[in-house]
């Protein structure tokens, strides 16, 4: 009895292994290389211009009116991405629109801001490095303590793992004064040494109320944001830039996008429509004349382009070229039972086992395999019959696991 237990368990997970890792290879068979195509705004143009690749994989430049250019010509429309190649050229204009441009400006007014589905919904170790904002030094130094906050906020040294009592009296201290209500719900910032300046973090309170927190000379700067979204605050990423222009973006649980102005922590609602946190990642660029946001969803690129007050100017929808649909198609047939252990849009690990009725024929087919395999080893059909069952449970890969494993343990006594 011990032996049969211990069988079937083998099976189990050298089943659950060759699933795992055998689906996502098999799929690979059937993969063509993706190339997510570039999408800009040309304000010389007032048009969208497109940089994909044909079905040979040749890079092809054309705009939203299925007009072709040539790569020189394509890069010339766009002086704000490609302005060091037209300053080789000298072909740099030396205005836009009546806008006088140049290289220091362009270079100046540059920002990118990334957010990825995935930031929505993933682990966090709960431990932020608190950063002198007001240094003297042209390097963000790296501090000998970390806080954590809940019911108050607690400073531990990095060395020694002790909490610095004086210290963590102090940022609570500051926090209670400015209206702050413990526990604190979520902390938003930047934890990067990698910025040339530091904002401290964004903090919610238990009354959904949004903080702004802070180092200055070593004491502690708060300010109430009166930032309060109706359907509340989902995420924020924030990114320091010389720019000041913002402090990053914020993403309500209705789906609004918004940016905090440095203004007073004012709130500019970005003109996108549509957008799902769940499925979709964000992309904002900014340059010296206009915005311009990509939403992502995986089968369609959403881009709207602004100028530099945010009011809409074009907006493009653009579809992606997909992997053959074979390989899902095909990976169900061959794996009855599949066990999902990522989900786009999480950085969680997930064991989520689905059952594909698409595999039972496989499945049959792997089960009267078995029975010819058994026979034609001489294994007797009547102590094995709970192999038969999971095979025909779970197709291919279980079967290949007692393939595997009569070679060392049957039961043919």
């Amino acid at each position: 009895m011990i032996n049969k237990i211990s069988r079937f368990l083998i099976i189990v997970l050298l089943s659950s292994v060759i699933i795992i890792y055998g689906k996502p290879l098999f799929k690979k068979f059937f993969f063509k290389q993706e190339h997510t195509p570039q999408i800009h705004y040309s304000l010389m143009l007032d048009k969208f211009l497109i940089a994909d690749y044909n079905q040979g994989s040749k890079k092809r430049y054309y705009d939203q009116d299925k007009n072709f250019y040539s790569k020189h010509d394509y890069q010339t429309f766009l002086p704000m991405i490609y302005y060091r190649d037209l300053l080789i050229w000298k072909n740099f204009p030396g205005q836009i629109r009546g806008s006088a441009i140049s290289p220091v400006e362009i270079e100046k007014n540059r920002q990118l801001l990334i957010v990825k589905g995935k930031e929505f919904n993933s682990p966090e170790i709960k431990l932020y490095p608190l950063y002198e904002s007001k240094s003297l030094y042209s390097q963000i130094e790296a501090p000998d303590k970390m806080f954590r906050i809940d019911f108050s906020i607690e400073f531990i040294d990095a060395k020694t793992n002790k909490i610095d009592k004086e210290k963590s009296l102090l940022f609570t201290k500051a926090l209670t004064e400015k209206g702050f209500k413990f526990p604190a719900k979520e902390v938003f910032g930047n934890r990067s040494r990698k910025k040339p300046f530091d904002e401290g973090y964004f903090i919610k309170d238990s009354s959904q109320k949004l903080f702004h927190l802070k180092m200055q000379n070593g004491l502690p700067f708060v300010k109430d944001t009166n930032i309060k979204p109706d359907s509340g605050i989902k995420f924020i990423k924030t990114e320091e830039n010389l720019r000041k222009e913002f402090y990053g973006v914020l993403f309500t649980h209705s789906n609004e996008i918004f940016l905090i102005s440095y203004d007073n922590y004012r709130l500019i609602r970005l003109p996108v429509e549509n957008f799902n946190h769940k499925n979709m990642s964000f992309y904002l660029s900014c340059d010296l004349l206009k915005r311009t946001i990509r939403i992502n969803n995986g089968e369609y690129i959403y881009t709207t382009v602004t100028d530099r007050d945010y009011n809409l100017i074009g907006f493009l929808k653009v579809a992606l070229e997909k992997y053959d649909k074979t390989a899902e198609k095909y990976s169900k047939i061959i794996f009855p039972v599949s066990i999902e252990t990522h989900k786009k849009n999480s950085a969680y690990i997930y064991l989520d086992p689905q059952y594909n009725i698409e595999g039972f024929f496989s499945a049959f087919l792997s089960v009267l395999f078995l029975g010819l395999f058994f026979k034609f080893k001489k294994i007797e059909f009547k102590k094995n019959y709970t192999d038969f069952v999971i095979v025909l449970l779970g197709g291919v890969p279980v079967l290949a696991s007692v393939l595997i494993v009569s070679d060392f343990c049957v039961n043919n006594q």
